[in-house]
């Protein structure tokens, strides 16, 4: 019953692609829901790949019973530029000639919206609003820090 966080895999893709696009639905519908393919055909399909800031190696999956409730990333801004290639290839790999078109949407919503840090967790809905992001809790930048974990 305990929750707990283990790295994603490749196959962790069709669960964690619908929890990524609930991060933004609109922009993610917007940039790359192109050609009869959805934003979450997408996600699915970059989630399986190792590279870039959509795919598994920098994402976490957290487990009840078995089952995958979350997904969350997170990652240092040193790392955008490679993080930008690897997108650029996904996109040319996903979308073929349709690339030019998801990239010039992918760019305008850059420019309108302000990335947020990157960084995301993302529970299922049975699981919101129970964890440190419900109302009341105290904000991890208002607690003393914690003490540092094993290596």
């Amino acid at each position: 019953m305990a929750l707990t966080f283990r790295p994603a895999t490749p196959a962790d893709a069709p669960a964690i692609a619908p929890l990524v696009y609930r991060s933004g639905p609109a922009a993610f519908d917007h940039a790359f829901a192109r050609g009869g393919r959805s934003a979450v055909d997408f996600l699915r399909w970059t989630l399986a790949r190792e590279a870039g800031e959509f795919g598994y190696r920098l994402h976490w999956v957290g487990e009840q019973d078995g089952r995958i409730v979350a997904t969350g990333t997170a990652f240092s801004g040193e790392a955008n530029l490679r993080n930008s290639l690897a997108a650029l290839g996904q996109i040319v790999g996903f979308y073929g000639f349709g690339a030019a078109a998801v990239i010039r949407r992918g760019l305008q919503l850059e420019r309108i919206i302000q990335p947020p840090p990157r960084r995301h967790l993302l529970p299922r809905p049975p699981w919101r609003g129970r964890g440190p992001h419900r109302p009341g809790h105290r904000p991890a930048a208002d607690r003393p820090p914690a003490a540092p974990g094993p290596p």
